[in-house]
């Protein structure tokens, strides 16, 4: 499924994506039942933590549904956390450093 959303973005072609923060793996599913082509887990705004991420990632087939990753920090640890969870991806957000 990974390959068919490149393909779709290469070829300019618009590619819907559900957006998840409720706190549950059983929204993901149905947004998956109802043919969403890729979902996004948001750490950063939602109601989402660590532990419930996994659940939805663990629960979600990414051969059927590229599941992202929206992370609250831009860190290396938090990045690698989420890819090796089985994210298709990451959104994060821009580093800024303390002057």
């Amino acid at each position: 499924m990974t390959d068919q959303l490149r393909q779709r973005w290469a070829a300019n072609t618009v590619v819907y994506n559900a957006w998840l923060t409720i706190p549950s793996p059983w929204s993901a599913e149905l947004l998956v039942a109802a043919g969403f082509p890729s979902l996004t887990i948001d750490l950063q705004h939602g109601l989402i933590d660590d532990p419930t991420a996994l659940q939805i990632l663990h629960t979600i087939d990414q051969r059927q549904c590229p599941v992202f990753v929206r992370l609250a920090w831009n860190e290396p640890a938090a990045i690698m956390r989420a890819l090796d969870r089985g994210a298709t991806g990451i959104i994060a957000p821009p580093h800024y450093r303390a002057r």
